[in-house]
């Protein structure tokens, strides 16, 4: 039996990249997959094909702050998606 999928919450991520402040709103099922998905949208918007460095940037540090958004007033227009290749 296949369970289906919990739906996700709406995240918002507030970054620090070297002063550039990047603030996100990404639909994910818990805090860690906000990360990610938020990691891979700042990557893809400076041109670079691998997340992983800017993961290690942030990883361990207080340069983000994550946080579930409760009253979800924003449009789904507002919220950024990231879609998984396969």
């Amino acid at each position: 039996m296949i369970k289906e999928s919990i739906e996700k919450k709406v995240y918002r991520g507030i970054f620090n990249y070297h002063g550039d402040i990047f603030t996100k709103y990404v639909k994910a099922h818990n805090e860690d997959q906000a990360f990610r998905i938020i990691c891979k949208l700042i990557s893809e918007g400076m041109g670079i094909k691998n997340d992983i460095d800017i993961r290690h940037y942030f990883w361990g540090t207080d340069y983000f702050d994550i946080k579930e958004v409760i009253n979800n007033e924003l449009k789904d227009s507002e919220v950024s998606t990231y879609k998984e290749r396969v």
